[in-house]
């Protein structure tokens, strides 16, 4: 087309010549045209203000410089922060970096030979620092100072990474037991007891904590039924996944379960670890998946009609234009100024502005021989048109199919879509659709409708009269009087053909305002959602007495998909709004994706910072109508659980109301471990985290406890180590139980109990 001289700038504006300067302005706003046409549409919403074709290039190409220079820095923090980990294939890991390492060089920031080989040893320095020592140079400066060795190659590193995993698979296949006898040898030998610890070490019930063993994690049983941590244990040497002895972990065959639906990491906090049972309690180590299915259907209906001719008009299809053209503006509805197109007239000029909308015509279908309706939309109006036009390329995005065959020495062009099919036939060297205006068909109405419309109107309002006449009386009474005699003079309503009630019903306004109810939510259907942290929901509740240190209500946080609730205590109600957003901080950093909150139309959270956070993070905010609790029904009725418990907890304690706060706590993880009949029966725990829970930590809320009291803290050696206290609850952030002490009358988090329920 020749624009591109003003786009660059070669091509200027003439000053004085008016014929030059319309010409030019017609060629920029053409060439505006196509450069929203080309870019992204996110980009031709962010240079569409600007005024002229060369400044919308300009704008665009320091926008690609900028976001080119901000891909280039997050891959290249992609490559130097990708650790391997020994759960990872290897050779899937070094595709990977070459992948990260050819994504640079895309960007024109291309890495060395030497330097890639240096990022692929830091990044596998804690698992193969053999092969670290061997090629780094820096282990080569401090082995032998002031030598110099030649800088490995990216080949070299990563075939020795190759061979190491070659070498450790080839070593699990060909001597697994081996390796396991000799580690048991080992162990009966420096005892000199068959099958028992030299130091105390293998002890995990006693002592030091063993690694990995939460305090609600089920105790492993070896097949003399003892612990395997404590004294006559077998110790088991073998695969760390299922537990086999004939491989390792790295090889295992069994795939790894995921502990969520998401795909995520298993969660390593407290909330994972209180009731987390890697063994899967009595399912012998199997673990249950929670999956979920989302279903979508699409539909279309197709309007028809009877046959009828009339008015036929012509429509010829066209490949040059880019929108539907049609010349009579009577045909268009929902007529609108079209800003969204520069339209070039059938001359070649533009010819000001233009009006579009949506065009319904009466096209017969070739298959079932009827009218059918076909709605065009975004039509172009143009007076000065000679035809009607139909753009192939809108036909092709709105999914019609074209095929073109010869027929009786003719062309005939097939439009095809859901069972709707057209022909266009060839004459006068176009394809042309015969057609007429859909509005033929409501434009006659014959005498016998008219009549019975008149007829259903006298009745309508003979009824309306009765019906005030009767203290506004329900239309189907009436109806029934009339028709079984009940009354005398009510023969109106009825005539030969008896009296339906749906011809006489009609709405009253005095009715409706005088006999409105509140809508039930009974016959309600609600779309739970389905996936994990999709849909969270948060409910505030104040309790009238105050705890020991000043609490006065909670915040509940709930989990649609899962039923898993998050309990937050609060001294005032004006606390919500940070407190659920910094759980909802924390939930994101954990790499959940949160699509929908809701909640009441409390004061305390319907604020403008909250729906900022939201929206800034792409989380959907919902919340519920005013005095209509049954929108939050979940986490309403976790309000009336939970308060139901504390009552039940501090009664059969006979503990003070000012311990509300530690039951309340208490009562929230029971519940997360508890089953739930939204769930089939299933617990929250068992939903989120993909394995049944192990409960035998839970012990009686205001049991005696015996505390251990260090010597530390004796006054002397004849003090009783153990103190008595209550139990009231799980720490937080330790593997701790919250006890009572009964003498200072403080809450303290205690490792070392006995419990004693009896």
């Amino acid at each position: 087309l020749g624009l591109w001289g003003v786009v660059d700038g070669t091509d200027v504006r003439p000053l004085s010549d008016v014929d030059a300067q319309v010409a030019f302005d017609s060629r920029d706003n053409a060439a505006r045209d196509a450069i929203l046409r080309g870019v992204p549409e996110v980009d031709a919403e962010m240079i569409c203000h600007e005024a002229s074709a060369k400044d919308m290039w300009i704008s665009f190409e320091n926008k690609q410089t900028k976001r080119e220079y901000a891909n280039y820095i997050f891959a290249r923090e992609q490559l130097y922060s990708n650790k391997y980990t020994r759960d990872q294939i290897l050779s899937d890991w070094l595709r990977d970096m070459e992948l990260q390492r050819r994504e640079l060089q895309h960007y024109g920031k291309g890495i060395s030979d030497e330097e890639f080989a240096e990022i692929l040893l830091g990044n596998v320095s804690r698992t193969h620092r053999e092969v670290v020592r061997q090629f780094s140079r820096h282990y080569a400066v401090l082995a032998v100072p002031g030598t110099h060795q030649l800088a490995p190659t990216a080949a070299q590193v990563m075939n020795a990474l190759r061979a190491e995993e070659d070498l450790d698979e080839k070593v699990a296949e060909e001597m697994p037991q081996a390796s396991i006898s000799l580690a048991k040898t080992k162990s009966s030998n420096s005892s000199g007891i068959p099958n028992s610890d030299n130091s105390g070490k293998g002890n995990a019930g006693k002592g030091k904590r063993q690694r990995g063993r939460g305090r609600y994690k089920a105790k492993d049983k070896t097949q003399e039924g003892k612990s395997a941590g404590g004294s006559g244990g077998k110790r088991s040497d073998g695969c760390w996944n299922c537990g086999e002895l004939d491989h390792i972990r790295a090889h295992c065959p069994s795939s790894k379960k995921k502990n969520d639906s998401q795909g995520q990491r298993p969660c390593a906090g407290m909330e994972a670890k209180r009731f987390q049972n890697k063994k899967g309690g009595n399912s012998g180590g199997v673990t249950r998946s929670v999956d979920a299915l989302t279903q979508r259907s699409i539909g279309a209906t197709v309007v028809g009609c009877k046959p009828r001719k009339s008015n036929n008009m012509e429509w010829v299809l066209d490949t040059a234009t880019d929108v539907h053209v049609c010349k009579a503006a009577t045909l268009l509805v929902n007529s609108r100024p079209d800003k969204e197109h520069i339209f070039l007239d059938f001359d070649g000029q533009p010819k000001g502005e233009r009006v579009v909308g949506e065009v319904r015509l009466l096209v017969t279908n070739v298959t079932s021989k009827q009218d059918e309706e076909l709605v065009l939309h975004g039509v172009v109006h143009t007076p000065t048109g000679p035809d009607n036009l139909l753009c192939s390329h809108q036909l092709e995005e709105s999914g019609w199919s074209m095929s073109f065959t010869q027929m009786n020495m003719k062309r005939i062009c097939w439009l095809e879509k859901d069972g709707l099919k057209l022909s266009m036939v060839k004459t006068r060297g176009r394809y042309r659709l015969h057609a007429r205006p859909a509005n033929e068909r409501s434009s006659v109405i014959s005498l016998t409708a008219a009549a019975t419309k008149k007829a259903a109107t006298k009745k309508k309002n003979a009824a309306a009269r009765w019906h005030m006449r009767f203290a506004h009386l329900n239309y189907p009474a009436l109806c029934q009087m009339a028709a079984q005699e009940t009354v005398v003079v009510l023969e109106e309503l009825c005539g030969n053909a008896g009296c339906p009630s749906s011809e006489l019903d009609d709405n009253c306004w005095t009715c409706t305002a005088s006999m409105l109810k509140r809508m039930s939510y009974k016959l309600t259907q609600t779309r739970r959602a389905t996936e994990p942290f999709q849909k969270l929901m948060s409910d505030m509740c104040s309790i009238g007495d105050v705890t020991y240190d000043g609490y006065r209500c909670f915040q509940l946080v709930m989990d649609e998909a899962t039923r898993w609730v998050w309990g937050f205590l609060m001294k005032a109600k004006e606390e919500s709004r940070p407190v659920v957003v910094a759980h909802l901080e924390w939930l994101l950093a954990q790499c959940k994706h949160i699509e929908v909150f809701g909640t009441d139309q409390g004061k305390e959270l319907v604020k403008r910072k909250l729906k900022a956070f939201l929206r800034g993070r792409g989380i959907e905010f919902l919340w519920t109508n005013a005095y209509s609790p049954e929108e939050n029904g979940l986490v309403e009725k976790m309000n009336g659980v939970l308060e139901a418990r504390i009552r039940s907890l501090l009664t059969t304690a006979n503990m003070p109301w000012m311990l509300w706060g530690e039951a309340f706590m208490f009562a929230v993880d029971v519940s997360n471990v508890s089953p739930s009949r939204g769930l089939g029966g299933d617990t929250p725990y068992t939903r989120r985290f993909g394995e049944r829970p192990s409960v035998d930590q839970l012990k009686i809320w205001g049991c005696i406890v015996h505390v251990f009291t260090p010597k530390v803290l004796r006054k002397s050696k004849l003090e009783n180590p153990g103190k008595l206290g209550l139990f009231v609850g799980f720490a937080k952030h330790s593997e701790s139980v919250r006890v009572l002490n009964l003498k200072t009358g403080k809450i303290e988090e205690k490792r070392s109990v006995v419990f004693d329920e009896g």
